[in-house]
């Protein structure tokens, strides 16, 4: 059904082909921490083999010293699934990072990221989990202005809005500077995870989020919001929260 590498165990290839027709992505790196390289594939099913839209997404791992297998179900679905292998732990040890794209207008990405030291599967981030994180408001002030509250940690910023287009601006601007209609915005859940480099450490990553602020329509950016994530007693915590704003470019 698909070209598999010929050191690949053959029940590996028979529960693959049982279980998920396709695979979507693959790589080579120690991550169940005994030195020794594993196999990490993210398979998952499809309509057929043209079609572009993954479901029943799993990662299976070949543990390279033992040749058994961990299967992990992932419950997630989208396009253009994909892997990123790195230590995010800062064990020394790679963790798997998986990143599926919710396609259409919505713009939306869907993370988990796992840990498989000593062959136990263990989440270490849900894009789930994160969007429910912080309570964010979003409100259109006059003389182009906006303000985000990040209600969980009573944090404010703003937003200088003057220089975005001039359709945008007389969508939610009077000519004197002052709102029109409804004044509120929003803050959409997660549309990019990115790890980004320890220091000059290219084996170990941190991570940073991305998610669009908008005013009513949705297709009126306003600004981004990137919170950097460091893994700390056992799980990811924030160290630095940046709203700014973005330009479209065409």
């Amino acid at each position: 059904m698909f070209a598999m590498d010929s050191y690949i165990p053959p029940q590996m290839t028979v529960a693959i082909e049982l279980e998920a027709p396709y695979i979507f992505d693959e790589r080579i790196a120690d991550v169940t921490g005994d030195q020794i390289n594993d196999l990490i594939y993210l398979v998952g099913d499809k309509e057929d083999s043209n079609a572009i839209y993954q479901q029943n997404l799993q990662l299976f791992i070949v543990n390279g010293a033992t040749d058994e297998t961990i299967k992990q179900p992932l419950n997630m679905e989208g396009y253009g699934s994909k892997l990123f292998i790195g230590d995010f732990t800062q064990n020394a040890v790679s963790d798997v990072l998986v990143s599926v794209d919710s396609g259409g207008s919505g713009g939306l990405g869907f993370y988990k990221m796992y840990t498989f030291i000593n062959d136990e599967p263990c989440k270490l981030f849900d894009y789930e989990v994160f969007n429910s994180l912080y309570n964010w408001e979003v409100k259109l002030l006059d003389n182009y202005r906006v303000e985000v509250k990040n209600s969980t940690n009573d944090q404010v910023y703003y937003l200088d809005i003057a220089n975005k287009s001039k359709d945008l601006i007389e969508r939610h601007y009077h000519d004197d500077g002052t709102v029109k209609g409804d004044a509120s915005g929003d803050v959409y859940p997660l549309s990019g995870l990115y790890p980004i480099k320890v220091h000059d450490n290219a084996d170990n990553f941190n991570l940073m989020t991305t998610q669009q602020i908008s005013a009513v329509p949705r297709v009126d950016g306003l600004g981004l919001i990137n919170v950097y994530l460091k893994f700390e007693n056992n799980q990811f915590i924030p160290y630095e929260i940046v709203v700014g704003e973005y330009h479209f470019t065409k």
